[in-house]
């Protein structure tokens, strides 16, 4: 397939990553669970790992190799993977400390009680439940949920990155359809999050908004770095970044 019709289908993959992601950040409006959750995360997993390792780990390899005979790549990937790793325990390392009371346990017990994807039902808010989400004084998000929030955001850029530098229609589509098969449960599950600390519903939205956008500004980037970045050593870079991305996001 043509250089051409590749960036075409790129674009066109970002356009419907961010349709999707859309939908998914306001499902918390029409619905309160999401059934299959489980398996559609774990699908979206395996394609993760499958495209980190098969792909980008292969073409950073190919295109670093050995650095004065260091292995670069694989010190990248796995670099990434631990601070990743790292940043995440932090974060719930600090989101238990600032919710460690006895009334946060008990809704902890109640959310374990209801969180098998087969048993939850599929019900849909009233108006009333609806407004009840949202705040009507001007008030922020805690500091946890905005560590998440940043940390998916980070995780969203890289994966269009990925999508956006990948050069065969094969690679294209494997990650095209491991980012849509997560993303809107993803995006369901940040959404919640956020919901939890009862933001304005004019913050919501600007949260939901920017995290939208994430993935096709990636795809983007990743398109314009293909067409005018000809240096081996920083394609291989960033491919070794997105394996280590991709392989801690599968992981999880």
């Amino acid at each position: 397939m043509s250089h051409i019709k590749l960036e075409t289908l790129k674009y066109i993959s970002a356009g419907i990553i961010w349709f999707t992601t859309l939908i998914g950040s306001a499902m918390p409006m029409c619905i309160c669970e999401i059934k299959w959750q489980s398996r559609l995360e774990a699908l979206a997993g395996g394609v993760f790992l499958g495209a980190g390792l098969a792909h980008f780990l292969s073409d950073s390899f190919v295109d670093i190799g050995s650095f004065h005979n260091y292995p670069l790549a694989s010190a990248i990937a796995v670099s990434t993977f631990v601070l990743l790793t790292a940043v995440e325990l932090f974060s719930y390392g600090e989101h238990d400390k600032e919710f460690d009371t006895s009334e946060s346990k008990e809704e902890a017990k109640e959310m374990i009680r209801t969180d098998n994807p087969l048993e939850a039902n599929n019900e849909i808010p009233n108006e009333e439940q609806i407004q009840g989400m949202f705040s009507t004084s001007n008030k922020g998000l805690m500091i946890t949920t905005i560590s998440l929030y940043i940390i998916m955001d980070v995780h969203s850029v890289i994966e269009g990155l990925a999508l956006g530098i990948m050069k065969t229609f094969n690679g294209i589509i494997a990650i095209f359809f491991a980012i849509v098969g997560h993303k809107p449960v993803e995006a369901f599950a940040l959404s919640l999050i956020i919901l939890k600390d009862k933001p304005t519903k004019t913050l919501f939205w600007i949260f939901v908004v920017l995290y939208t956008l994430m993935s096709p500004v990636g795809v983007i980037v990743g398109i314009i770095i293909t067409k005018h970045v000809q240096n081996r050593i920083v394609m291989g870079t960033i491919a070794a970044f997105s394996a280590g991305t991709f392989l801690f996001v599968g992981c999880n």
